[in-house]
C-alpha cells in the first residue's frame, strides 16, 4: 500500500473515531478537538449552550489551552491533565493506531468550582472576559469539578481506545470481506477455467473467452489481452485476442510484448509492467502487466493487462495473472498434443481408407465422399454438431471391412453369384471387428455395422427395419447409395442426374428414410456433385477436431 493510500485510511479512521467521540463527549458536557501530528486542530466541537460559544469559539479560552496540551501529549504519548485556577480544565488523550501516534484527542469542561460569582470574576480579569456578559452564561452548565478530572481522563482513554479499536476491526472485517469476495471470484475463475479446457475447442475461443474475458471480470480493468506464439518452424502467424477496448493496435501490442520477450526468456518467471525500465509509460496505457505463458521454462505467449481502474498492479493481482497464465499455457500445451495424436491418427485413417480404395479403382475416393455426403444430411436434419462429425467418421471407415474380400469378388465386372454375394455382406461385420477394439470409435461402429440395413427390413446383416434402424446407419446407408450412383463403375457408366433422383424416391420408404431422402432431394445436387468431385483432386482429409475423441 502507498503512503497516501495509509494516510488517507487513517484520516478516514479518525474521522469516524472523532464523530463517535463526539456523542459521547456531549452527554457528559465535554467539548471535543482532534489535533492532528502536525499540531493542527483538524476537527472540534462543544456542547450546545451559551457559556460554550464563548469558551470553545475558535480563539477563545479553550483553544489555547488545548493546543498546549496536544502539543504535550504528541511529544511524550502521554495522556496528560491540565489543572489551573481561573481556567477550564484540559484532558488530552493519545491515539495511537497500531502502536503508532496518529493524533490527540483533547476535551474541555468548566468545572463547577468556578461557578461562583467570586471565581467567575477573577477568571473573567485573567482571560480578559466581560463578566456581565459570561456571568448569564456560566449560571448551570458546569457538571463536573475539577477533582473529578483523573476520572474524566480515564473515561476520556478508554472511550478513545474502545472506539478506535472498533473503527480498525469494522475497517478490517471491511477489508477481510472484500479481499474474501475478490479470493472467492479468483478462485472461481480459475475453477472455471479449469472446468472449460476442451481439448477439441479451438484456442482462439477459449483464449479470448476463458482468459481474457475472465481476467477483465475481475480484475477492473479496462482490456485484457493474450498472445500465442505461433510455431516459428511452421511460419505460424502469432495469434492476438482482445477483451474490452483495445488501448493500441495489434501490431503495437506485439511489439510491445516482443520487447518485453527477450528479458523473459533470460528469466523466464518475470513479470514485466510499467515500473519496469524502458517499456511504455505515455499514451492511452496509464498502467499494465505483461505475464508470460510457459511450458517446459519456454515462452509460449503471454498474458497483458491495461488500466486497473484504482491504483496500480499488485502482487495480488500479478498472482491471478501467473494462475490464468499457467492455465492457458497446459491448454495449449496439451492442445497441442491432441492435435499432433489427431494428425497422426488421421494419417492412419487415411491409409486405411486408401488401402481399401486402392483395391478397386472404379470406387476411388468412395469413402470420403461417403463421409461428406453423411455428414451434410445429419447437418440437414438438425443433428447436434459432435454426433454429425461421428457420423462423419462412419461414414468414412464404412468399407473398411472390404479389406479382407477378395479383389476377384470386389472388383468383377458382372453379376455375383450367391456365394459371393455372401463375402460381399459380410464387410460391415468385418469393418465393426476390426475397429471394436478402439475405445474411442466405439460409437461409431454402429453406423458402419448397420449401414446396408433397409427401412423395410429386408437389408444386412442383421434385418433390422424402422425405428430399430439406427439413423446414424440410415444416413450413411443414403450416402452410400448416392455416392454409388453417380459414380462410374466396372460394370457400368454413372446414370444421369435425374436417372438417380428417379432411382433414390422409388426406393424412398422401403430401403431408404423417407425423411432422409426429402432432406436430400431438396439439395442443389448438381452443385453438390461437382464439390465433391473435386474434393477427390487431394487427398488430405476433411476431418474437424470434433470428430476424434
Amino acid at each position: 500500500m502507498t503512503q497516501a493510500a495509509s494516510s488517507l485510511e487513517t484520516q478516514q479512521r479518525l474521522n469516524a473515531l472523532f464523530v463517535a467521540l463526539h456523542r459521547r463527549m456531549l452527554d457528559v458536557g465535554l467539548s471535543l478537538s482532534l489535533v492532528d501530528t502536525t499540531g493542527q486542530m483538524a476537527m472540534t466541537a462543544a456542547p450546545d449552550d451559551p457559556l460554550a460559544s464563548v469558551l470553545f469559539a475558535e480563539g477563545g479560552l479553550c483553544q489555547s489551552l488545548q493546543e498546549q496540551a496536544a502539543r504535550r501529549v504528541l511529544e511524550d504519548g502521554q495522556p496528560l491533565t491540565i489543572v489551573s485556577p481561573g481556567d477550564p480544565v484540559v484532558l488530552a488523550a493519545p491515539v495511537f493506531e497500531r502502536r503508532r501516534l496518529v493524533a490527540a484527542v483533547v476535551a474541555c469542561y468548566w468545572p463547577l468550582d468556578m461557578a461562583d460569582e467570586e471565581a467567575l470574576h477573577r477568571a473573567c480579569d485573567k482571560w480578559g472576559l466581560d463578566f456581565t456578559s459570561v456571568a448569564p452564561s456560566a449560571d448551570g452548565p458546569a457538571l463536573h469539578s475539577i477533582d473529578q478530572a483523573d476520572h474524566l481522563l480515564r473515561v476520556l482513554q478508554q472511550s478513545v481506545d474502545s472506539e478506535l479499536s472498533l473503527t480498525v476491526a469494522n475497517d478490517d472485517v471491511s477489508k477481510l470481506s472484500l479481499n474474501l469476495a475478490t479470493t472467492y471470484e479468483e478462485l472461481s475463475l480459475i475453477y472455471h477455467i479449469s472446468g472449460t479446457m476442451k481439448l477439441t475447442e479451438h484456442p482462439g475461443s477459449f483464449i479470448q473467452r476463458e482468459i481474457c474475458q475472465g481476467l477483465l471480470d475481475v480484475l477492473s480493468i479496462s482490456t485484457a489481452s493474450a498472445i500465442v506464439f505461433g510455431n516459428a518452424h511452421a511460419a505460424d502467424p502469432d495469434d492476438i485476442y482482445h477483451a474490452g477496448s483495445p488501448l493500441i493496435s495489434d501490431t503495437d501490442l506485439k511489439a510491445m510484448v516482443e520487447d518485453a520477450f527477450e528479458p523473459l526468456q533470460a528469466e523466464p518467471h518475470r513479470v514485466v509492467d510499467n515500473g519496469t525500465p524502458g517499456r511504455v509509460k505515455s499514451g492511452p496505457i496509464q498502467r499494465y502487466a505483461i505475464v508470460p505463458m510457459l511450458s517446459d521454462e519456454t515462452v509460449i505467449g503471454a498474458v497483458a493487462v491495461f488500466n486497473k481502474q484504482a491504483g496500480e498492479f499488485d502482487s495480488v493481482d500479478v498472482k491471478l495473472m501467473r494462475a490464468v497464465a499457467d492455465q492457458a499455457a497446459v491448454f495449449l500445451t496439451n492442445h497441442r498434443l491432441y492435435t499432433e495424436l489427431r494428425e497422426l491418427l488421421i494419417g492412419v485413417l487415411d491409409a486405411l481408407t486408401a488401402s481399401i480404395d486402392a483395391k478397386d479403382p472404379y470406387t476411388c475416393g468412395h469413402s470420403r465422399r461417403v463421409a461428406r455426403i453423411s455428414r451434410r444430411l445429419a447437418e440437414a436434419s438438425g443433428i447436434e454438431a459432435d454426433r454429425v462429425e461421428r457420423i462423419y467418421l462412419a461414414g468414412l471407415l464404412h468399407d473398411v471391412g472390404k479389406i479382407g474380400v477378395p479383389e476377384a469378388i470386389l472388383c468383377k465386372p458382372g453379376r455375383l453369384t450367391d456365394a459371393e454375394y455372401k463375402v460381399i455382406q459380410q464387410h460391415p461385420v468385418t469393418s465393426a471387428k476390426i475397429l471394436s477394439g478402439i475405445r474411442q470409435l466405439e460409437d461409431v461402429v454402429v453406423g458402419m455395422l448397420h449401414h446396408h440395413e433397409r427401412v423395410d427390413g429386408k437389408g444386412y446383416p442383421d434385418g433390422l427395419a424402422g425405428q430399430a434402424f439406427p439413423l446414424e446407419a440410415r444416413i450413411i446407408g443414403l450416402a452410400d447409395a448416392f455416392d454409388a450412383l453417380t459414380s462410374d463403375r466396372v460394370y457400368r457408366k454413372a446414370p444421369s442426374l435425374p436417372e438417380v433422383i428417379e432411382e433414390i424416391r422409388r426406393n424412398s420408404g422401403t430401403q431408404f428414410d423417407a425423411g432422409l431422402v426429402d432432406l436430400l432431394l431438396s439439395m442443389d445436387l448438381e452443385a453438390f456433385l461437382v464439390e465433391l468431385r473435386a474434393s477427390d483432386n487431394g487427398r488430405a482429409m476433411d476431418m474437424p477436431e470434433e470428430a476424434i475423441r
